[in-house]
């Protein structure tokens, strides 16, 4: 779980000392914020494994006019969508996301290439 106002190079930088990744790359990674890859659903055109921040979202925290809202890691269910994709790409008309829990991986130890 990290603040929605993080940029995505101190998040990797975090996630590094402790050996893993994120692996989610997209063009602005430099000058964007996780929350801010959350409000707009975006894409990791260089990322490898899931391109879709709403594959690696788990939860949220959102601000709004009437109070605070978390949405909760919950199972996988036939019963509906999870609650946090209702705001996935709300690009702040919900509210403003401020905290944001995301699946991680463990840096990899191998490194493929074609020739």
């Amino acid at each position: 779980t990290v603040e929605g106002g993080m940029y995505g190079p101190a998040l990797e930088k975090e996630l590094k000392v402790k050996g893993y990744t994120m692996r989610y790359f997209p063009q602005s990674f430099e000058y964007s914020t996780v929350g801010g890859w959350a409000a707009t659903r975006g894409a990791g055109h260089f990322a490898t494994g899931p391109t879709h921040v709403d594959d690696l979202v788990v939860a949220l925290r959102i601000v709004t006019p009437v109070g605070t809202t978390e949405t909760r890691r919950l199972p996988g269910s036939g019963a509906g969508p999870a609650e946090h994709r209702i705001y996935l790409g709300s690009e702040g008309t919900l509210g403003v996301i401020t905290r944001v829990t995301v699946r991680i991986r463990k840096i990899p130890t191998q490194r493929a290439s074609a020739t």
